[in-house]
């Protein structure tokens, strides 16, 4: 992967240079129109005056592509006044600009699917014959579950990792599938994690909280069944209680306080509990 990021880059120079010195072409044709095209596509270097006009102001090259103006003025003397520096820039290889050269076999292409899809590099008939190996697709479940990725390292994280739309073969009337490049997931997860081994040992660290989860879980309904199983063999006891009453008396001379004429009262012969009723 480092070594055709690397050739990926080294072709975007070439594809930036290129564009940098076709449009050098066309100024110069259009300053010179008597000028011929062999003395315009002639690859010498070209010489760039630079110069401010200011006085004391001098420019300096930072050697990525910006040019700053510094304030040399040191006391207001015009000996210390520089000249315009003269900036030699090689110019670029003439290739096509809409051409793009594969990271695997090296080939120049205009469209593949891969390249328009997820902005990778690669012809379509390399992607055929590496399909399932080296450019395989992955659904965003999978990806977050097998790479322990989180909604904001593939939406959020710069750059966003571009996915295709598929409509969901196991819910037609669902959302759609969002299927990524497995190889772009898999760097998004280095990038995340810091290395391979890291990511192992989190895979490690959650299967074995998922182990001791179960286990507790196994546990509890093994505790709970062996609860049921000695109380349904325990001999059931019998709380209720039965009255056995006595012969019926007045309540008068039984006791009871305020007792009318028409009451009267009977007594268990075993708890003691006393009953008062009224006989018609």
């Amino acid at each position: 992967q480092l070594a055709r990021s690397e050739r990926n880059r080294q072709a975007a120079l070439l594809l930036r240079q290129s564009k940098q010195r076709l449009r050098d072409l066309q100024d110069k044709s259009a300053a010179a129109p008597s000028a011929s095209t062999g003395a315009a596509s002639n690859a010498a270097p070209v010489a760039v005056a630079v110069g401010f006009g200011g006085v004391g102001a001098a420019a300096t090259d930072s050697c990525g592509g910006f040019i700053y103006e510094e304030d040399g003025s040191g006391g207001g003397k015009r000996g210390n006044q520089q000249k315009p520096r003269r900036l030699v820039v090689e110019p670029g290889p003439l290739i096509d600009p809409n051409e793009l050269v594969c990271a695997d076999c090296d080939r120049p292409f205009n469209s593949s699917f891969l390249y328009d899809r997820f902005d990778v590099a690669v012809c379509d008939a390399c992607y055929e014959t590496q399909r399932e190996d080296a450019y395989g697709l992955l659904a965003r479940s999978d990806a977050k579950s097998r790479y322990l990725l989180k909604d904001g390292d593939l939406d959020r994280r710069e750059p966003p990792l571009r996915c295709l739309l598929r409509r969901n073969p196991h819910n037609p009337r669902g959302g759609d599938m969002r299927l990524y490049l497995e190889a772009q997931v898999a760097q998004r997860a280095l990038e995340v994690w810091g290395s391979e081994e890291a990511l192992n040992a989190e895979h490690e660290k959650r299967a074995g909280a998922r182990d001791r989860a179960k286990k507790r879980q196994f546990d509890k309904r093994m505790s709970e069944l062996r609860l049921h199983v000695r109380s349904s063999l325990a001999p059931k006891r019998q709380y209720r209680h039965e009255h056995r009453f006595g012969d019926e008396v007045p309540a008068a001379s039984a006791g009871v306080d305020g007792a009318a004429e028409d009451e009267f009262c009977r007594t268990c012969l075993d708890c003691g509990y006393q009953q008062t009723f009224c006989k018609m």
